[in-house]
């Protein structure tokens, strides 16, 4: 968002929480106030030629929430080596990995999620692999390392929305922000939410 002050109204207006998703590419901008997750632009230019990507910069303010490292667009073997190669510079608890085709291969050192050496989970990936392959990653990411922060990237659609909200701690909507449908989404949101409240207190006796 190049424009901080307007995830304050937002917020106010819908009454839902909103992070903010800064990177190089909206000129690196962030709410002092808002904790944000810092993108690394790369559907645009390689962040690693990019001389307005801050990843240690970002990564020092304690409002953030996480780094992406570099990602090759649908390349998990790719993503990978780019991940190694930037990882010592932030905190593991601020690392952000994205999750490409191919990084459901739990077995393959070349291509699996290095889950203990990450704060946050990104997923990413190719439009097929997200809502399957993707999806099953996300889930196996919270049953089995529930300390680690799922976000989910290009949350456009109620659909898709309703398919990882259960196993995600937060989504992008950025899309749907600039293209006014975030009037349409907030109610289903909403609704996920008292559902996911409603099963919650069953499960523990309440109701």
């Amino acid at each position: 968002d190049s424009s901080p002050d307007r995830i304050l109204e937002l917020q106010e207006k819908y009454n839902i929480d909103l992070l903010q998703l800064a990177s190089p590419l909206t000129g690196n901008k962030h709410h002092p106030a808002i904790e944000f997750g810092y993108d690394n632009g790369a559907y645009t230019i390689n962040p690693l030629s990019n001389p307005n990507w801050k990843p240690i910069e970002k990564s020092e303010m304690y409002i953030c929430k996480w780094v992406v490292l570099p990602d090759v667009i649908g390349c998990a073997r790719a993503t990978l080596r780019m991940f190694h190669l930037m990882k010592k510079d932030i905190p593991i608890n601020k690392r952000a990995i994205v999750a490409q085709d191919g990084s459901e291969n739990y077995n393959d050192e070349n291509l699996s999620i290095p889950f203990d050496e990450i704060g946050c989970l990104f997923i990413g990936g190719s439009t097929d692999w997200k809502e399957t392959h993707g999806l099953r990653l996300a889930v196996y990411c919270k049953e089995n390392h529930p300390h680690i922060w799922v976000h989910v990237g290009r949350i456009n659609t109620k659909r898709r929305l309703s398919l990882f909200f259960d196993h995600a701690d937060s989504f992008d909507g950025s899309g749907l922000l600039r293209f006014g449908h975030l009037d349409d989404l907030v109610p289903r949101i909403k609704e996920l939410q008292n559902s996911k409240q409603f099963k919650l207190n069953d499960f523990m006796g309440v109701i």
